[in-house]
């Protein structure tokens, strides 16, 4: 039952996340319809955030204690999970930091995973849950280092993921080892 509950929240996130980014892109091409100039910033974007593969700060300072990726169940056999993200262990209240200049494109309270940031960084999104609180707003820009939220819940886990437009891409090959 607890296995099935938390599939049900982590699928909330995963709708929300991609109604987010959808929207997004969407209001990205019609402002890119309107002037070339938007075209090119978000061009520019893309290519600075891709630019930092694995070199982006850390979000919270932490260990990661969930990886990336489908995963056999650490309690029942033949029962597998998968994480979209990777989940840092950190103390309570820790500050959430942008890992990257950008936008803020989706700001939502998902249960189970508290509130979630998203930020559009060209045509990647960085995504942060598990937040109990948020400095921060939808259209906001953000710089990189920028404190966005505290860190809450009951295991004090942030949950980061990277999207490039649909594509989930694995966060530890993002950030600096």
């Amino acid at each position: 039952k607890n296995l099935e509950e938390k599939e049900q929240e982590r699928k909330k996130l995963d709708q929300a996340i991609e109604r987010i980014i959808r929207a997004a892109a969407i209001a990205a091409q019609e402002k890119a319809e309107s002037g070339t100039n938007r075209v090119e910033n978000v061009v520019n974007e893309a290519a600075g955030f891709k630019g930092m593969l694995g070199q982006l700060p850390w979000p919270v300072r932490g260990t990661i204690v969930k990886q990336f990726g489908k995963h056999a169940h650490p309690e029942y056999a033949n029962v597998f999970t998968t994480n979209n993200g990777i989940d840092i262990q950190t103390a309570e209240n820790a500050t959430v930091k942008a890992v990257y200049k950008g936008t803020v494109v989706g700001k939502q309270f998902i249960p189970g995973y508290q509130n979630m940031l998203i930020i559009a960084h060209g045509s990647y999104y960085t995504v942060y849950s598990n937040l109990n609180v948020t400095m921060v707003n939808k259209g906001d820009k953000v710089t990189t280092g920028q404190i966005i939220g505290r860190v809450g819940g009951k295991k004090n886990e942030m949950h980061f993921e990277v999207w490039k437009e649909k594509q989930r891409m694995n966060p530890a090959d993002w950030i600096r080892k």
